[in-house]
């Protein structure tokens, strides 16, 4: 009798768990696991969001304000990698209703097999995040490097968008050459003006300032400086041209006279010129004459890029083979380019560098799916006894077969959003801490990132086959049999 009274209290509480209990997940050998608070990682979670936000600022801020921002990198790096393993560790809180999200279109589309797929994916949000998360790391990587790579191309386009020489001396090897190109150059009489850059870096007002030492006079000649005040021409050995932006914030003016710490120490010199153009070369430096440069800055005596103004009335090609004549001989080492070959030049160099770091990102991709194929072989053979009942019930072959395949698509939609928002934030956190260097302009490849969208569902797919196949040949019996 007592026992009977104590079923009889328990059981209305049972009945109560049993109405919150899925019908699919009843069915099955293990029943749906109940929904946890997931407090501890949500703290933790929490914790080195809150840690690694700031570090990832304070980077950024540093490499801003550093002479060489490539020095503050691991900082930024540093705060980067907390903000993953946040998100990571977080992503198991929101595997459920993620999957739940994601799983409208699918059950939409898809029918009773896509609401199957939808259940399975939330039932145990621990695995489907752990499986989606290798899928997050290796898109945050291919999208940041995508972001990175069109970035750089960006630079390149607005760096050239001021250009108006025909001709650019580079070179082959990112080795400098004698100033005597530039005399030689500009003694042809196909060629108007020449004018060769070495660059540099100084502190001015507490950040680091890009300054450039010309050779030959023809800066004025080689870009669309839109001078507002002064002139190249007035140099001299002690005088400075600087952009308008730069004028304003240090509240500079023409004929001011101003204090340089360059790394041989200091120099007054006189403000010449102000400029209004955007982007000049390697953005919008200061320009000083070769002779003050070479007398400030150790290691000053190679230039490292030239530009070349073609002779009025001189055809481009006729002009580029009197400079190759001219120079090839005596320094090899030098290419006459063209502004397109110029420009495709450097974007080539940008693809083929990030061509194979992609490469081998997708194969961590690769190691992604494989993580899949082995989560969804285990969620099959744990399942056995269910899909035996399921198919039981009328559930054909196809259909299941479909919900194996939607519910790996579920995964990887949660894997591949979660790693393009972070990929993106990485690729917006580098290049807004190098942007003192001029190497990037922030340009997301927004065609590129749907397709790497698109890819990772593709992945999805195609990592279910095996799993999807092999549940579609259980016996049905035997399956139901199954323990």
């Amino acid at each position: 009798m007592i026992g009977l009274a104590a079923d009889a209290e328990v059981e209305p509480a049972a009945w109560a768990r049993d109405d919150r209990v899925d019908p699919v997940a009843a069915i099955g050998d293990l029943p749906e696991a109940r929904v946890e608070t997931f407090r501890r990682r949500t703290v933790v979670g929490l914790l080195l969001l809150a840690v690694g936000v700031p570090v990832l600022l304070v980077g950024i801020s540093r490499a801003q304000q550093a002479e060489d921002a490539l020095d503050e990198l691991p900082v930024v790096g540093l705060g980067a990698l907390l903000l993953f393993f946040g998100i990571v560790v977080l992503l198991a809180t929101f595997a459920r209703p993620l999957a739940r999200w994601f799983g409208v279109p699918v059950r939409a589309a898809a029918g009773v097999p896509g609401a199957i797929a939808r259940g399975n994916a939330m039932r145990n949000p621990r695995r489907t995040a752990a499986t989606a998360s290798a899928l997050v790391i290796g898109l945050a990587l291919v999208a940041m490097v995508a972001v990175l790579g069109d970035s750089a191309k960006a630079q390149i386009d607005a760096s050239d968008s001021n250009l108006e020489a025909e001709l650019v001396l580079d070179t082959t090897q990112f080795t400098g050459f004698s100033p005597e190109v530039i005399d030689r150059v500009e003694s042809l009489r196909d060629v108007k003006s020449a004018v060769g850059f070495h660059f540099g870096r100084i502190p001015v007002d507490g950040r680091p300032q890009r300054i450039i030492g010309m050779s030959g006079t023809g800066l004025a000649d080689a870009f669309d400086l839109q001078l507002e005040r002064g002139s190249t021409a007035e140099l001299g050995i002690d005088g400075i041209l600087l952009a308008r932006e730069e004028a304003s914030e240090l509240g500079w003016a023409r004929g001011d006279a101003v204090t340089l710490s360059f790394p041989l120490g200091d120099r007054t010199v006189r403000v010449v010129g102000v400029y209004g153009a955007d982007d000049i070369s390697f953005g919008s430096p200061m320009f000083v004459s070769r002779e003050l440069f070479r007398t400030s800055v150790p290691e000053a005596d190679l230039d490292y890029r030239a530009y070349v103004k073609v002779a009025p009335g001189v055809p481009v090609r006729t002009a580029k083979a009197a400079v190759e004549r001219e120079i090839g001989r005596d320094f090899p080492n030098l290419e006459v380019l063209t502004q397109d070959q110029a420009r495709d030049a450097e974007a080539e160099l940008v693809d083929q560098f990030l061509g194979v770091l992609v490469a081998l990102l997708f194969l961590s991709e690769a190691i992604a799916v494989l993580g899949i194929v082995n989560t969804l072989a285990l969620s099959v053979h744990e399942r056995t006894h269910e899909i035996g009942m399921l198919r039981a019930v009328g559930m054909t072959r196809r259909q299941l077969r479909r919900s194996v395949r939607w519910e790996s698509v579920i995964i990887a939609a949660i894997g591949g959003t979660v790693g393009l928002a972070l990929g993106l934030v990485w690729a917006w956190a580098f290049t807004t801490a190098l942007e003192t260097e001029d190497l990037f302009r922030l340009r997301v490849p927004l065609g590129r990132i749907a397709l790497l969208a698109l890819l990772s569902l593709f992945a999805g797919a195609i990592a279910a086959v095996i799993p999807a196949w092999r549940a579609s040949r259980l016996e049905i019996f035997d399956a139901i049999a199954r323990e």
